[in-house]
């Protein structure tokens, strides 16, 4: 007895199975799937599409072999993050899109909370297959994963990571420039004769934390502004904005600041910046004329105070745009290096003041 038509014949779908059941040829389907037919199969948008939904319907894979016969090669990159719940992720997540869609690629997404790394392992043996080209690694807010996804990640020939440096783990990296980013606030501050600066940071142990707190005194002191130790407060880790239960502790955090005489503060977010605002305001301080604040981020909270806040800006779309553009060079490497590896390196993209009312 035969096999009903459109069901695959073992565990492995193929494109005469998609054929079947979609009701085309298989060139149909090789042309919607993988490109093939230099434009000369001509398939209706609708059929397209219901040629697409089978594949997925089947859990179909292009075959790698048969792609590299017909002289295409696989147009997906694969972004692997510790969440994408968070706004920044998001964020870079759309103009990854939109960097990538410039370049012919298409975009996969794996998380892993935590310090988990099992939700990436399929995704590593897609590349090692061939069907997936590479990955991007959103090296943001998950430091502690990092060593563990750099010996995870080792072994996979085309891998960037995007937002911090792990150039140093063995993984190339385009990576936000935090020093510069915070020596460009500094600047404009003292360019404002705000000459009392404070930085409030949630923590002080994690490299681009270390970066920013390194480069505020340094470019304070090229400035010839006091920094002593007291005007680096690290006191806002875990407190949840709009969460009246913290109330209480942001008006404390203001009078601590205000006891200082400061007349500017660097916020490590804009979330922390927002909820300074409107305790100095709480407090009958004004913002910008008695006490400038200044956020990090350029997320949509800095537009819901007022005044609005100037913030420093990870300059996402330069930043997406160069991690494709060394994605491309690193498969050009690739291809023409003996030893099928990249030696790692780190390009720096410096942060943009996006402006406020308040800065």
């Amino acid at each position: 007895m035969s096999k009903p038509a459109g069901k695959p014949r073992s565990g492995v779908p193929r494109m005469i199975d998609i054929a079947a059941q979609a009701g085309v040829s298989r060139m149909a389907v090789s042309a919607v799937l993988m490109g093939t037919g230099n434009g000369n199969i001509s398939v209706s948008p609708e059929t397209a599409a219901r040629i697409r939904d089978i594949a997925a319907e089947l859990n179909y894979r292009p075959n790698v072999a048969a792609q590299m016969l017909a002289g295409r090669r696989s147009n997906v990159i694969a972004l692997v993050a510790a969440t994408l719940k968070d706004n920044l992720t998001q964020a870079a997540l759309c103009w990854l899109h939109e960097a990538a869609e410039d370049h012919g690629y298409r975009i996969l997404t794996a998380t892993g909370e935590n310090e988990t790394t099992d939700r990436f392992q399929h995704l590593i043996r897609d590349v090692h297959s061939g069907w997936v080209a590479g990955l991007v690694y959103l090296a943001f807010g998950n430091e502690a994963q990092w060593p563990a996804m750099a010996q995870l990640l080792a072994g996979v020939p085309n891998c960037v990571a995007a937002f911090g440096d792990l150039s140093h783990l063995g993984i190339p990296s385009v990576a936000t420039d935090y020093a510069e980013g915070v020596r460009l606030v500094v600047r404009r501050l003292a360019d404002q004769q705000r000459r009392r600066i404070v930085f409030l940071a949630e923590e002080d142990q994690s490299a681009s934390m270390r970066l920013r707190l390194d480069a505020f005194s340094q470019t304070m002191q090229e400035r010839g502004l006091e920094c002593d130790s007291e005007q680096v407060i690290v006191a806002t880790g875990g407190w949840v904005m709009g969460d009246p239960a913290y109330t209480a502790e942001f008006d404390g955090l203001a009078q601590r600041v205000m006891r200082l005489n400061a007349d500017a503060v660097i916020c490590d977010s804009d979330f922390t910046a927002a909820e300074m605002v409107n305790a100095f305001r709480r407090s009958g301080v004004g913002v910008p004329a008695q006490m400038a604040v200044i956020g990090w981020g350029n997320s949509i909270v800095t537009n819901a105070t007022d005044p609005t806040i100037t913030t420093v800006s990870y300059n996402l779309p330069v930043l997406l745009a160069r991690v494709v553009s060394r994605f491309e060079r690193m498969t050009s490497e690739l291809r023409q290096s003996q030893q099928g590896r990249v030696v790692p390196s780190v390009e720096f993209v410096a942060p943009l003041i996006t402006e406020r009312r308040s800065g």
